[in-house]
């Protein structure tokens, strides 16, 4: 099954986006939304906890690069 950005929740995106930028913020990730980012495959576990995985990371960086295309960078 491939997964897209429209398959996740507001608040799921608004974690993935959260993980994609780093920092304190994700140490506040959800254990529920954690679980359910990690079983889609956007998610894994890592040393200091949950972080964005590979998959999570692309769908992260072309949404990126669509919403600049839109604006004509």
């Amino acid at each position: 099954m491939t997964i897209t950005l429209k398959d996740l929740s507001e608040h799921e995106l608004h974690w993935l986006k959260q993980m994609h930028i780093g920092g304190a913020a994700t140490l506040m990730l959800p254990a529920k939304t954690a679980d359910r980012l990690r079983e889609l495959g956007l998610a894994e576990q890592k040393l200091g906890g949950t972080g964005i995985s590979k998959l999570g990371k692309k769908l992260i960086d072309e949404r990126i690069l669509a919403l600049r295309r839109a604006r004509g960078f």
